[in-house]
């Protein structure tokens, strides 16, 4: 299974995750971040991962 962390682009972590865990070793103690609050071009809210203190991913910046 991937890690379910995001980086601070707001991509997914390409590292697999630990044994029995949701995150790689890197991620294993970091809290997942909120979604970003930003819409899509469609009307749909964005599925990345806001930035560490911000309600939106970098791309929403």
């Amino acid at each position: 299974m991937r890690c379910q962390a995001y980086t601070a682009d707001g991509d997914r972590c390409q590292n697999k995750a630990r044994e029995g865990l949701n995150y790689c070793g890197k991620h294993r103690y970091s809290p997942e971040p909120p979604q970003c609050m930003a819409e899509t071009q469609d009307g749909d809210q964005c599925q990345n991962r806001a930035l560490e203190d911000s309600n939106y991913c970098g791309k929403h910046q």
